[in-house]
């Protein structure tokens, strides 16, 4: 796929460019989504850790930005992720 050129060209692990297209695929038109960690695993059927591994990997490429949500009471619920287009990689 030509849209997704740029990161198939980066030093991206396998499991990175996969998890980037399943986000990628899910996102709205705005480029967010926020699939637990859990569903992302079992989807893609990768483990938690790979999983974790692989959207820090991501952000550090500039690719994803992930945001912490919190309940009312301040606890922790699902990350908010922004998927960054590929284009603007360039």
């Amino acid at each position: 796929m030509k849209e997704f050129e740029m990161i198939y060209r980066d030093d991206v692990s396998p499991t990175a460019v996969m998890l980037y297209m399943y986000l990628f695929e899910r996102s709205g038109s705005k480029g967010y989504c926020w699939p637990s960690i859990n569903t992302i695993a079992h989807e893609i059927k990768r483990c938690r850790t790979t999983v974790k591994k692989a959207l820090r990997e991501l952000e550090r490429k500039g690719y994803l930005e992930t945001e912490q949500q919190r309940r009312a009471n301040g606890s922790k619920t699902s990350s908010f992720y922004r998927i960054k287009a590929p284009q603007t990689h360039w």
